[in-house]
């Protein structure tokens, strides 16, 4: 079992996964279309969604009703998603891209559209903010990704494109905790690093069998992690760049469609096309809770910076918010778990039969 590695609070608080951990749904969040990103604001007060033409913003503790909705596209009837949202990390904004090839970013205080940014040519897939809050970063359907300065609102580098960028769509990235290196996975089956300051192709990772759907980097900014259609999860170890190393975690049966750093470097939570959340303990390389709690597809997980709280989004047009804690006189996690995924009441049925809209994730063969 997972030990307790010290630090303020109990371990539930801090997000760790023990022997004593159990999970709660705290909230049930229907959409009318699937969920496709989940995202916590920097001081876990704030949850929002992306799904079909709208991001969705809602109080964490309080109504299920949304306090704000953002949207995306124009007034036709065409399916516009919100492929991912995310917060800035000090600052009460909320951007969110769309498959309009726009990146909207709204003031939450207000909800007031604080700017826009354009340039990416196809379907905008993912969004990530820098820790300082000066930048985002962006990846698209046009194999490439982008940096954006927040305060004059222009693109500063963009990566891809060329012979040394993905030669197919960016559909996740991630920026380091220095800012120093950008990450990305893409449809051609590599996470690839650059250097964000200048652009250049650091290394080039391509152990995954399939396409990689998320990256997320440690705080210590050597660390990563991707995932990917092959099912797996790899940790990669950035300090032997450009030949590093990678440590597999298998437990998924199918598409793992989005993994996430937890509050300490040795946590991390995925979703997948098999319908569950798994928190992992990197001290042991191995899945130590998996629930149940969809009917389809989960498409994206995110972490509270606080209170042990976490989310899952899915193709069951569900968003759901769960709670870590710890109890001394339970027995067994995963058991625990299961009882508390069985004892939901069931979605209604969904047409789509993987729960992801379509032209992002590969259909099964």
């Amino acid at each position: 079992a997972a030990t307790d590695g010290g630090g303020g609070g109990s371990a539930a608080q801090r997000g760790d996964v023990t022997a004593d951990t159990r999970v709660a749904m705290s909230a049930s969040y229907v959409h009318d279309s699937v969920v496709c990103s989940v995202a916590f604001s920097h001081d876990g007060k704030w949850l929002a969604t992306g799904c079909n033409r709208a991001a969705l913003l809602y109080e964490v503790g309080g109504a299920v009703a949304p306090c704000h909705t953002f949207t995306a596209g124009s007034d036709s009837d065409a399916d516009v998603y919100v492929r991912s949202v995310c917060f800035s990390p000090v600052a009460s904004l909320l951007a969110m891209a769309s498959e309009d090839k726009i990146i909207r970013v709204y003031d939450t205080n207000d909800a007031s559209l604080a700017g826009t940014l354009t340039g990416h040519q196809l379907d905008v897939y993912t969004l990530t903010w820098s820790s300082d809050g000066n930048f985002l970063v962006s990846g698209s359907g046009d194999k490439t990704a982008r940096m954006w300065r927040w305060n004059d609102r222009q693109c500063v580098l963009t990566v891809g494109g060329d012979s040394n960028g993905p030669t197919d769509g960016v559909t996740s990235v991630a920026i380091s905790n220095d800012s120093s290196s950008i990450a990305t996975g893409s449809l051609d089956h590599t996470v690839r690093l650059f250097d964000a300051a200048t652009g250049a192709s650091t290394a080039v990772l391509a152990s995954h069998g399939d396409s990689v759907y998320s990256v997320d980097f440690a705080d210590n900014n050597y660390t990563l992690v991707s995932s990917s259609l092959d099912h797996t999860i790899r940790v990669w170890d950035l300090r032997q760049s450009p030949n590093c190393s990678s440590t597999v975690l298998h437990g998924h049966n199918d598409f793992v469609l989005s993994v996430r750093f937890g509050n300490r470097d040795t946590t991390i939570m995925s979703g997948s096309k098999d319908q569950t959340v798994k928190l992992w303990d990197l001290r042991v390389n191995s899945a130590v809770l998996s629930i149940h709690g969809h009917s389809n597809s989960v498409i994206s997980v995110g972490l509270s910076p606080r209170n042990g709280q976490f989310a899952s989004g899915g193709g069951d047009c569900l968003a759901r918010l769960w709670s870590l804690r710890g109890d001394e006189n339970a027995g067994g996690g995963d058991v625990a778990v299961t009882a508390i995924a069985t004892a939901l009441p069931p979605p209604k049925p969904q047409p789509r039969d993987d729960g992801v809209p379509t032209g992002v994730v590969a259909t099964d063969a």
